[in-house]
């Protein structure tokens, strides 16, 4: 799952932060916290690769990435 697939409306939580951002149509920092801090695609993908973030889409429940244990 890469950021620039989801749509407009997905929530991500930051579980490090405790902080919740949401995607809107917005140039080069689609990803807004209520705190104002906003997040390029670049960076939430890195945090799902990592495992740092679990998303909802719109009228979902939460998603996260689930590593192999190969």
């Amino acid at each position: 799952m890469k950021s620039a697939d989801l749509p407009h409306g997905t929530t991500a939580h930051d579980t490090t932060l405790d902080r919740w951002y949401v995607k809107k149509l917005a140039g080069m920092f689609p990803w807004r916290a209520a705190n104002g801090e906003k997040l390029t695609e670049y960076e939430v993908d890195n945090f799902l690769r990592s495992g740092r973030i679990a998303v909802m889409l719109p009228d979902q429940e939460p998603m996260t990435r689930t590593r192999s244990l190969r």
